[in-house]
């Protein structure tokens, strides 16, 4: 049957331009040079897409992780300010609670040299 069969396929892709190579059992078909090259271009396409592909969702996953480490950083900066305000804070609420004790002393000092100082008289 492959003897039938085989040469209705030959003059159809000879007369498509290509060429038939009949080795016992196995047929290859030749093509010619330009659809080789044709063939190879599709091929190139093809890898170069993918690539294209990959390469965009590769800088699209870097972008998010920077976009990321932004926030985080902007974070660390936040909860920094908030220490560091809430330091102060603190020092401040120190520093003024010094200042009153010692105007409170400053003034029973001066409450009690005039109260000697009406004892003597």
């Amino acid at each position: 049957m492959l003897h039938f069969v085989l040469p209705v396929f030959s003059k159809l892709t000879v007369a498509l331009g290509f060429e038939v190579m009949n080795s016992d059992f196995n047929v290859r078909i030749a093509f010619p040079e330009c659809e080789k090259r044709q063939a190879f271009d599709a091929y190139e396409r093809g890898i170069d897409t993918r690539l294209n592909t990959r390469i965009l969702e590769l800088e699209k996953r870097y972008n998010f992780a920077q976009s990321e480490n932004k926030a985080l950083k902007a974070q660390v900066r936040v909860k920094i300010f908030i220490a560091v305000s809430l330091l102060l804070l603190l020092l401040l609420g120190a520093v003024i609670f010094d200042w009153n004790r010692r105007r409170k002393i400053a003034l029973l000092e001066k409450t009690n040299t005039q109260s000697k100082l009406q004892l003597v008289r």
